[in-house]
C-alpha cells in the first residue's frame, strides 16, 4: 500500500476547499492497479501556524502539491521536510506556479532538488502515472507531460492530450468532505472552486490560463454538473466558478436558472455569493445570467465586465480580444438601469499603455456609472507569456508581499510590473494613487456629483477634474495629494 499526501494550501482572501485534490484522486482511483492506494488527509489550510505543524506524521511514498502565487513558498517548504523524513519519497509540483517553460523548470529544479517531478498543464493523467511508476508498473518515460532531472540531465517527457471531462466529481470525495468539517470546526465559511467546462479560447499574454490548459473549451457532463448544483447550493457559502469564460455557451444561461430554481426551492440552502468571470463578448447571455443571479443578491458585489484597457497598442502586445466599447455601454447600461450592480476591473502598466491613453479608458469606465473600478498592477505569472517578454517590451518588476508567514521563509510574494517601454515609474505610480483616490471620492460618493454636473455642463471629462482636485486643492484635499504626490 502507498501512502500519499497531497497539499493544496489555501489563500488568505478566500477558504477555498481543495477540490483540485480530489479531482487527482477521484480519477486516480478508477485505475484498478491503483485500488490499494491510501490518501492521507489533505493539506489545505495553515495561515494561523507554520506549514510543518502539518506535515504528516506517518511515512509517506508520493507527496504532490498545487503551486500558487499565495502558496509557492510554503508548500515547498512542507515538501522539503516530507522528503528528508521519507528519503524515498516521490515529491511532485503541479498548478499554475509550476514552471511550464524549460528554462525557468531547469533553475527551478536545481533550486529545488528535492522535486522529482513538474507536471505541465493539466495533471489527471500525469499524477496517475506518477502512481504507477511508484509502484513499479511503469518507466518514467511512460509519463506524460512532466520534467524532471536525472543524473544531472535535463529531461521533458511530451506533453498528453486531456479531452474528455467525463471524470468523477470531486464533491463527494471522503477527504473532500473532511476538509468542510475542518473549516467548520475553525469557525469559517466554506467556498470552493467549480468548473462547467475547462479551457479558454484566448491568449492574453498576462494571463496563463489559456496556455495552462487546451486552448480548446471542454464542458464536464450535464448529468454530472446537475449532481454537482444540488450539493454546492446546499453545502457551500461561496462558490468561484473555474471557468475564464462564463456565458459563452447557451448552456451557462441554463446553469444559472438552475442554481435560481434550486435556490427557491431547496429548504434553507446555504450558498451566499458566486464568483463568475463572464465572458467578454456574449452580451445577451452575460446579461441574463447576471439578472438571473442578482435575484437573489448571489453576486453581492456585483456583475463582473473585465475590460483592462481600450488601448490598442496595449491590447496588440498582449493579444488581447478585448469587449466592444459599444457591448461594454449597452451592458452596463441595461444592469445598471434593471438596479444591478456592475464592477469593473482595468489593469494598469500593460505594454503599450501611457499615462494619458490609461485616463482615456478610465474615462469610458468612469462614464458607465459602474460601482466599482477595480485597478491592478500586471503581475509577472511565471506561466504567462509575458514573461518571456521582458526585454522586448523593457519590463521592470518588484516582489509584492501578499502573505505574511509564520516564519520569513513561508512569506509569499507576487512578481508587479511597476515600468515598461511605453510609462516610466512616477506614471505607474501616479495613475495607482488616482484611482485609489477616486474610488474614495468618486466611488463613495463624496465628490461624484460634483463631477458629474461638470461633465455633464461642462463636458469637464472625470479623471480631468480629478487631477485638477489633486493639484490645486487646500486643506484635507491638498494633503491627501502631497501624501500621494500629485
Amino acid at each position: 500500500m502507498k501512502n500519499v499526501q497531497l497539499i493544496s494550501i489555501s489563500s488568505t482572501w478566500m477558504n477555498t476547499l481543495p477540490m483540485t485534490l480530489s479531482l487527482l484522486e477521484e480519477y486516480a482511483n478508477q485505475d484498478l492497479q491503483l485500488q490499494d492506494v491510501n490518501y492521507l488527509p489533505y493539506i489545505f489550510h495553515t495561515h494561523k501556524q507554520s506549514v510543518l505543524d502539518f506535515a504528516p506524521k506517518i511515512p509517506v511514498d508520493v507527496a504532490g502539491a498545487t503551486l500558487y502565487i499565495w502558496n509557492e513558498n510554503r508548500s515547498l517548504k512542507l515538501l522539503k521536510h516530507i522528503k528528508e523524513n521519507n528519503p524515498n519519497c516521490i515529491i511532485v509540483v503541479g498548478g499554475g506556479n509550476a514552471p511550464y517553460y524549460d528554462d525557468a523548470a531547469i533553475k527551478f529544479l536545481q533550486k529545488n532538488p528535492f522535486v522529482d517531478f513538474i507536471i505541465h498543464k493539466e495533471g489527471e493523467v500525469p499524477f496517475t502515472q506518477i502512481l504507477k511508476y511508484s509502484k513499479g508498473l511503469i518507466d518514467k518515460s511512460q509519463i506524460q507531460s512532466v520534467s524532471f532531472i536525472e543524473n544531472g540531465k535535463y529531461y521533458r517527457n511530451p506533453l498528453g492530450k486531456f479531452i474528455q471531462l467525463d471524470t468523477p466529481s470531486p464533491y463527494q470525495n471522503k477527504n473532500f468532505l473532511q476538509t468542510m468539517d475542518e473549516i467548520d470546526s475553525l469557525g469559517l465559511l466554506r467556498g470552493t472552486v467549480w468548473e462547467t467546462n475547462r479551457g479558454c479560447p484566448y491568449s492574453c499574454t498576462y494571463c496563463d490560463w489559456g496556455g495552462l490548459v487546451q486552448q480548446k473549451i471542454r464542458k464536464i457532463p450535464d448529468n454530472r454538473l446537475y449532481n454537482e448544483m444540488e450539493f454546492l447550493v446546499q453545502n457551500m457559502d461561496e462558490v468561484f466558478f473555474g471557468d475564464a469564460n462564463f456565458g459563452i455557451f447557451q448552456r451557462d444561461v441554463e446553469i444559472a436558472e438552475q442554481i435560481v430554481h434550486l435556490y427557491e426551492t431547496l429548504e434553507n440552502p446555504r450558498l451566499k455569493v458566486l464568483h463568475t468571470g463572464n465572458a467578454k463578448n456574449t452580451t445577451d447571455r452575460v446579461y441574463h445570467i447576471g439578472k438571473l443571479l442578482s435575484k437573489y443578491n448571489l453576486q453581492r458585489s456585483g456583475v463582473s465586465l473585465s475590460l483592462q484597457t481600450y488601448t490598442d497598442e496595449a491590447l496588440k502586445n498582449v493579444k488581447r480580444d478585448n469587449i466592444k466599447k459599444e457591448a461594454y455601454q449597452e451592458l452596463t447600461k441595461r444592469f445598471i438601469n434593471e438596479g444591478i450592480p456592475v464592477y469593473t476591473d482595468m489593469i494598469i502598466n500593460l505594454p503599450g499603455e501611457t499615462f494619458e491613453s490609461y485616463l482615456d479608458s478610465l474615462e469610458i469606465v468612469l462614464e458607465g456609472d459602474v460601482v466599482d473600478i477595480r485597478t491592478f498592477l500586471v503581475e509577472m505569472y511565471p506561466n504567462s507569456e509575458i514573461s518571456q517578454d521582458i526585454e522586448k517590451f523593457k519590463l521592470k518588476t518588484k516582489r509584492n508581499l501578499v502573505f505574511k508567514g509564520w516564519d520569513e521563509d513561508e512569506n509569499e510574494y507576487t512578481e508587479q510590473i511597476y515600468e515598461t517601454y511605453s510609462m516610466t515609474e512616477e506614471e505607474s505610480r501616479k495613475i495607482r494613487k488616482l484611482t485609489i483616490m477616486i474610488d474614495i471620492l468618486h466611488q463613495g460618493k463624496y465628490f461624484y456629483f460634483i463631477a458629474k454636473y461638470l461633465k455633464q455642463a461642462y463636458g469637464i471629462r472625470y479623471v480631468d477634474f480629478y487631477l485638477d482636485l489633486f493639484k490645486n486643492s487646500q486643506g484635507l484635499i491638498k494633503l491627501l495629494a502631497n501624501d500621494f504626490h500629485f
